[in-house]
C-alpha cells in the first residue's frame, strides 16, 4: 500500500464515521477531500458514499449526478 493509499484509507474512514452518525455534510467534505486527489485504491468506494449521502440530505439531483459519474467510470 502506498502512502497515497493510506492517506485516502484515512480519508475515507473518516467519512463513513461520520455517515454512519448522520453528519453527511461533514462526509461530503471528507469525500470531496478524497475525490480532489489523483484516483487511487478508495476512490470508487468514495464516488459510490458520495452519492449516498448526497441522497441522505434530500439532494436528489446532485446524488443522480454523483451515481451517474459512478456508472460512468467504474
Amino acid at each position: 500500500m502506498t502512502d497515497a493509499d493510506r492517506v485516502q484509507e484515512e480519508v475515507l474512514g473518516i467519512a463513513r464515521q461520520a455517515a454512519e452518525r448522520g453528519d453527511y455534510e461533514t462526509a461530503i467534505a471528507e469525500l470531496n477531500r478524497l475525490l480532489n486527489m489523483p484516483p487511487g485504491a478508495y476512490s470508487q468506494d468514495a464516488q459510490e458514499l458520495i452519492g449516498f449521502a448526497r441522497e441522505r440530505l434530500g439532494e436528489t439531483a446532485r446524488a443522480q449526478a454523483e451515481y451517474e459519474l459512478y456508472l460512468k467510470i467504474y
